[in-house]
């Protein structure tokens, strides 16, 4: 027998053992903290697309190479959606700056924050490709996709990305966070909350904003067809954000939101709102006190990727520990204005520590609530979390908490948890498969004095993205529970159809963990008959674009089938359509 050809042997064992994607390979090796070059272009939704990684030593100054696109004045240029700042620093090698618009030019300098870069150094280049060299401040994965932040700015490899390290990647040295990155690294906004912010006034203030349009129909909420209960809501929203950083160790943000909201119930007249608040204002400053802790003060967002614990804003006062190893808020908030009657009154302390990662993050946390106003009530969330890519191919999500405390004078009791996990296939062609299951108990004698019903800490959404470009509802967008006394079976299949445009289609089922006549904080206007536990089953279908430059969109459609909780219910359905225009 002739023995087998080498490349013949190599092409047997890629297709029985699949391919590891060289993006895949980069989100093993690479680091926070590695310093890198990555060669690329600029997309028109200002992300930068890499082509090539190459790993490299700590060095004290970043170098980007790029068109410089517009001359503002004699002393700032724009290139690469960064602003260079020059002065009588600035070395010039063989050009002026008359000699810099629409030409690639190299700059050499330091990161100072918002965007940033003060030139040291600069150069034209006759040829050569455009490329970010420092530190990767953070990494993560959007769906299958792998996302690096680097002097501020989106990262984004591609699929067939080229990694280069001259030596095992052990012995590269991870350069050390600076005051700027800690500042500007917020873990605790989404891409929901981040604003454009292209309008610079002077070398510390930026301004941007979002306008948004929210259509939303809900049919037979109250499962019953002989009834007109049928509702559309249609809502513009303008937000307006400024950024003020006037030292390296100082950044403040204002925040301020115009709502005109329209609902057209068919058993009521048609209403309009119109409101403007604030949504954020608040001072960060890095060290105040010289104990090696950050101070946030003000109306700031308290968010989580999987907004299973808060999406809120509050007035707090939050002291923040950042190293590459660990992270610690410890914050003291409530809601001054434009909130619940309950959250207005309610004492809020909070602890999070987490080991500072959002590509495996793993954290424990305590969220103390005490309402001021209704005596006695009182909730104590314990829990820890992982998510990220702990198994190969995988995103996976655990959450678990105990609720300890005292409601109605019955002293509480709970327990809650939701895993799942979403797999990509090492095929591109095929789709990603997410499987979860979620439970928060329930009481079946709740008058005993020991209320065993699970409550989440009122501030959260339960908003995530799995592999697509979009966040949804994901214990579904139709009944959009709270996980109290319930048990949510989850099935769910989406596909990434090119980078800025996905689709997703997911399942549930809803079970009481133990049957009562109500279910606790869902858009749902009919209540079980307390006797089954079945509530039902609910299919969504959530399309998502950012093909448009900085214009976000998603479209979600909702289809709720009830089950024997509601013996005599009729389905009920939802559309909505969701368009955001950042500036």
């Amino acid at each position: 027998m002739k023995p087998i050809p080498s490349v013949i042997l190599r092409l047997f064992v890629t297709l029985a053992l699949g391919a590891v994607a060289p993006a895949q390979e980069a989100a093993k090796v690479l680091r926070e903290g590695h310093w890198v070059q990555v060669k690329g272009t600029m997309d028109a939704n200002g992300r930068f697309v890499a082509q090539e990684i190459e790993l490299l030593e700590p060095d004290d100054k970043e170098v980007v190479i790029g068109v410089v696109t517009r001359i503002v004045s004699r002393e700032e240029v724009e290139m690469l959606n960064l602003r260079v700042r020059l002065s009588g620093k600035t070395e010039w090698r063989d050009t002026g700056l008359g000699d810099l618009e629409g030409r690639l030019t190299r700059v050499q300098g330091r990161y100072r924050g918002s965007r940033t870069l003060e030139a040291r150094q600069v150069a034209v280049r006759d040829k050569g490709r455009e490329s970010i060299e420092g530190r990767i401040d953070q990494i993560m994965l959007d769906g299958s996709y792998l996302r690096l932040t680097m002097l501020g700015l989106d990262v984004q490899p591609a699929r067939d990305v080229e990694l280069d390290h001259e030596r095992p990647v052990e012995e590269y040295a991870l350069a050390p966070e600076r005051a700027v990155q800690a500042i500007n690294r917020n873990q605790n906004r989404n891409d929901d909350d981040e604003i454009a912010g292209r309008l610079r006034i002077g070398d510390s203030l930026t301004i941007g904003g979002q306008f948004e349009i929210d259509l939303d129909r809900r049919d037979n909420y109250d499962l019953d067809d002989t009834r007109a209960r049928d509702r559309s809501d249609y809502e513009l929203s303008l937000r307006v954000q400024a950024v003020w950083q006037p030292t390296d160790d100082i950044f403040s943000l204002v925040s301020v939101r115009h709502l005109e909201d329209w609902r057209d119930d068919e058993d009521a007249p048609t209403l309009h709102q119109s409101n403007t608040q604030l949504s954020e204002g608040y001072l960060y400053w890095r060290g105040p006190l010289g104990l090696g802790f950050d101070l946030q003060v003000g109306r700031q967002d308290f968010d989580d990727k999987r907004e299973w614990l808060y999406d809120q804003n509050l007035d707090a006062v939050r002291l923040i520990r950042s190293s590459p190893a660990y992270r610690l808020e410890l914050s003291a908030a409530t809601t001054l204005s434009d909130g619940s009657r309950r959250d207005q009154d309610s004492r809020d302390l909070i602890a999070y520590l987490s080991n500072n990662s959002l590509k495996r993050h793993l954290a424990v946390y305590v969220i103390d609530r005490e309402d001021q106003v209704l005596s006695g009530e009182r909730f104590t969330h314990i829990g820890g979390r992982l998510y990220g890519d702990w198994l190969p191919q995988q995103q996976v999500w655990l959450e678990a908490a105990g609720l300890l405390g005292e409601t109605g004078g019955e002293d509480v009791g709970a327990l809650g948890f939701d895993l799942g996990t979403t797999w990509y296939p090492k095929a591109d062609w095929a789709p990603a498969l997410t499987v979860g299951w979620a439970w928060g108990s329930g009481d079946k004698e709740p008058a005993s004095g020991n209320n065993g019903t699970f409550r989440q800490t009122g501030f959260q959404d339960n908003n995530d993205s799995w592999s697509g470009v979009t966040a949804f509802r994901y214990y579904g967008e139709l009944v959009e529970p709270e996980l109290a006394n319930l048990s949510i079976a989850t099935l769910g299949v989406g596909k990434r159809i090119t980078r800025n445009n996905s689709i997703d289609l997911v399942w549930h089922r809803y079970d009481q963990v133990e049957p009562a006549a109500a279910l606790i904080n869902t858009n749902l206007r009919s209540t079980p008959n307390g006797v089954d536990t079945y509530i039902g089953w609910e299919l969504d279908l959530i399309f998502g674009t950012r093909t448009i430059p900085y214009t976000p969109i998603e479209i979600v459609l909702g289809y709720f089938d009830p089950g024997d909780a509601f013996p005599d219910g009729d389905s009920a359905w939802l559309a909505r359509f969701q368009l955001r225009y950042r500036f």
